[in-house]
């Protein structure tokens, strides 16, 4: 694009917020402001104020962490006393093109939290280097905040999370964390933001839960510890109760009259199966190593990630649980997965504290021989996959695909 002059000039981003839903030209909102640690909600964003002297050097890295505000021009979202809530975007949020934002869905004790807290911990290892991906925080406060206040409880001292919540964001959505993610052989960058949303929450239809429409990609989060029967409650005769996921119902249905909504890249994440390590299918997937579908990043094996797909869906049909599996006929491109957040169950709450500072929380519950995730970036990758960051080919994942030596496609 060109100026009147023959000058260049950059093309207008327009954005869609992901808590309003409303959308605006990103370069035209130049105010911008930095995070404050502050436990009120009111005062944790301030104007960023750089001097006009100030070098360029100096200026980019006052800027790197920078927030701006949306403009909100609807202003439904509104505090009890009728003022505007106002919400903010890290300035990287769109600073490379369109962000991949995803959400995770399912009630309040589905695993959500902990299996987002293991997804940032292997993301933390490096783990992503094996899709060819570098990976940076959008923003290192946010991101260092998630990562003292669940990652590291989980991972260094076994400290089962507590809360699927959503913080104490006014507006009803929270970034639980967020990262620019580059793969150098496509020349690609972007943004890629998680939310983490309470089930409850999540299916009460309002402005403040509208948010869940700007989604740009879903991972369903299914416990079987509800979905299906533990495998040592015994016989499984009589009637079944009726069991469904709000959550995921109410996703559905809010989606159901939105343009585009069926080609969302879609993960059916199968958590807490640990459970389950004994058994076939879980057993063999478990086994396996993670991410080993992505060994060749652009090309996946999409023979391997169809078969799990499969295994993991008959594993929930046969154990009556199709209430979970109905994101798969909902969306075109979806798979799932059996992972484990934690690689096992967290055991009885421990001592108090008694003023012992160094002493693990008091009523928190543990993991006494550590947290091992298995298989939790898988969701991710394919997620990544189908949305184009790791090249054209690798698209085909969650598509329809014929097995070898079958002949069948979903």
């Amino acid at each position: 694009m060109t100026t009147d002059d023959g000058g260049f000039r950059s093309p207008r981003r327009t954005v869609r917020c992901p808590i309003c839903l409303n959308e605006f030209v990103w370069d035209d909102v130049r105010q911008l402001y930095e995070r404050v640690d502050t436990p009120v909600a009111a005062e944790r964003y301030r104007p960023l104020e750089i001097p006009a002297t100030t070098s360029a050097i100096k200026r980019r890295d006052r800027e790197l962490d920078a927030w701006k505000r949306c403009p909100d021009n609807d202003g439904e979202l509104t505090a009890n006393d009728g003022s505007k809530i106002d919400h903010y975007l890290p300035a990287a949020y769109a600073k490379y093109g369109r962000p991949l934002v995803i959400g995770f869905v399912g009630f309040a004790e589905s695993g959500k939290s902990h299996l987002l807290a293991s997804m940032v911990g292997e993301i933390e290892y490096g783990r992503l280097e094996a899709l060819g991906l570098g990976v940076d925080p959008v923003d290192a406060g946010v991101h260092e905040n998630y990562l003292s206040e669940f990652v590291d409880p989980l991972f260094n001292d076994g400290e089962a999370i507590q809360s699927d919540g959503i913080g104490e964001s006014a507006s009803g959505a929270e970034f639980k964390d967020a990262f620019l993610l580059s793969n150098p052989d496509l020349g690609v960058t972007r943004a890629v933001t998680f939310f983490d949303i309470s089930g409850e929450i999540l299916a009460e239809k309002s402005p403040y839960t509208q948010f869940i429409l700007a989604m740009d990609a879903l991972i369903f989060v299914v416990d079987p510890y509800v979905a299906i029967k533990d495998p040592a409650d015994g016989s499984t005769e009589g009637n079944r109760p009726l069991r469904r996921d709000r959550a995921f119902a109410t996703v559905l249905h809010r989606f159901r009259d939105q343009e585009g909504a069926r080609e969302k890249p879609v993960a059916i994440a199968i958590t807490k199966c640990d459970r389950w390590r004994f058994e076939q299918p879980v057993s063999s997937w478990l086994r396996r190593d993670g991410l080993s579908s992505y060994r060749s990043a652009r090309q996946p094996d999409l023979a391997t990630i169809w078969e799990e797909s499969a295994d993991a869906f008959a594993f929930l049909h046969q154990n009556h649980a199709q209430a979970w599996l109905r994101p798969y006929s909902v969306f075109s491109r979806a798979t799932l997965h059996f992972v484990s957040a934690t690689g096992s169950e967290a055991v009885e709450p421990l001592s108090p504290r008694n003023g012992d500072v160094n002493a693990p929380a008091v009523g928190v519950k543990r993991y006494s021989r550590g947290v091992r995730p298995k298989r939790v970036l898988d969701p991710l990758a394919a997620i990544l996959a189908m949305s184009g960051m790791l090249g054209d080919e690798a698209r085909a994942v969650g598509g329809d695909f014929e097995r070898p030596g079958q002949g069948g496609a979903r």
